[in-house]
């Protein structure tokens, strides 16, 4: 494997010292082995992911398979020339914090962050805290998404005061999460091709290496987010299990925010497990839904869209989903979720009030990103 080859280049190839090599070589298979981010272990393809991703950001250009090895080691003999050190110190610079973030940025462990302490409980943290939960949703489930890997793990990296002359302070990294929150709702539903996803990427690093204001950085550009707005009107999120995850991450960021609002941010459980549910049903029968939708082609047109989407903490049965909308009222408005418990104060759940609702969905994630 090509993260074990580049192990031995680091150990062994770019170490003098016969001491240093072997402690270089133990302390890798540590942190290598399976994960258990209390003992420093983050397991072997985190630490190949880290690797690559770190590669790619400092470089400057994708890590093709064809290449990996060479890649790795054109990355590692660029800083060790640059900083006159040998591999036992790049890894301890480069290779270990860089996989230790990057594990616990994917299993969600906020907590172990080295700034964590210096922002608890303040608001900055709070919104700093909803945008990492929002973008490792749709990094870890989102395959279009994972590119933003190399950002998030920049940002995490200069906030913890392993990369850059100084941390980035905590207004800075919320500045900048902002920004990655765009690019990654922008990957995920206008599906650019790979190369215009690491342009976006390669552009964003370069401003946070030159060190541009957090508010100054353009993540996307207008015409991007006006694609994004269509977008997030006309996909069809219900039809596929891919838009149904990123469905879900966008639904829990939503209803997190409301709840943040009111002071309420603690009652989202966010490693519990959501289920999304088609307010009007997939197979609407003309008995429970004939009156409110009585034009098929109509039900057709909005039945996966976002608008007709609600996260439920209890999956429903497959009677319980075919059920009139006054029957899943009453589900509803036991639901943690706002944007649910709102669905529960409407009459009926025709095209009039689903539309009322998308647009009131679109208006909520214009005042989150500014789209």
């Amino acid at each position: 494997e090509p993260i074990d080859d580049f192990k031995g280049i680091v150990c062994f190839r770019y170490t003098q010292e016969e001491l240093n090599m072997y402690k270089t070589f133990d302390a890798w298979d540590k942190l290598a082995s399976i994960s258990d981010l209390e003992n420093g272990s983050v397991g072997r393809s985190t630490v190949s992911d880290a690797c690559f991703l770190r590669a790619a950001a400092d470089m400057r250009r994708k890590v093709r398979k064809s290449e990996q090895v060479y890649a790795l080691e054109r990355w590692l003999r660029a800083d060790v020339i640059k900083n006159k050190h040998e591999g036992h110190i790049f890894y301890l610079k480069k290779v270990l914090p860089a996989s230790l973030s990057l594990a616990q940025y994917r299993e969600g462990e906020f907590e172990l962050f080295g700034f964590y302490a210096r922002g608890k409980g303040n608001k900055v943290w709070k919104s700093i805290d909803m945008r990492l939960k929002f973008l490792r949703e749709m990094t870890n489930n989102v395959s279009a998404t994972k590119e933003a890997e190399m950002i998030i793990l920049e940002l995490l990296l200069r906030a913890g005061g392993s990369e850059g002359s100084k941390p980035l302070t905590l207004t800075e990294l919320d500045g900048y999460l902002h920004g990655v929150e765009q690019l990654v709702m922008w990957m995920a539903l206008t599906k650019p091709p790979a190369a215009q996803r690491f342009a976006k990427c390669f552009d964003f690093l370069d401003a946070i290496r030159s060190e541009e204001k957090a508010s100054a950085v353009s993540a996307i550009y207008q015409e991007d987010k006006s694609s994004l707005r269509e977008a997030l009107v006309v996909s069809e999120f219900g039809s596929t299990t891919a838009g149904k995850k990123v469905a879900i991450a966008i639904l829990k960021r939503l209803n997190a925010y409301v709840l943040a609002q009111h002071g309420n941010a603690d009652l989202m459980d966010d490693k519990g497990i959501v289920h999304l549910e088609s307010i009007l049903p997939v197979t609407a029968s003309n008995k429970a839904w004939g009156k409110d939708w009585p034009d098929e082609e109509e039900r057709e047109k909005w039945v996966n869209r976002l608008g007709n989407l609600a996260l439920v903490t209890n999956k429903a049965t497959a009677r319980e989903r075919r059920l009139p909308f006054s029957a899943k009222k009453e589900r509803f408005q036991n639901e943690v979720f706002p944007l649910t418990l709102g669905l529960a104060e409407m009459d009926v759940w025709n095209s009039n009030n689903l539309v009322k609702h998308l647009a009131s969905t679109v208006a909520l994630i214009d005042s989150i990103w500014g789209l």
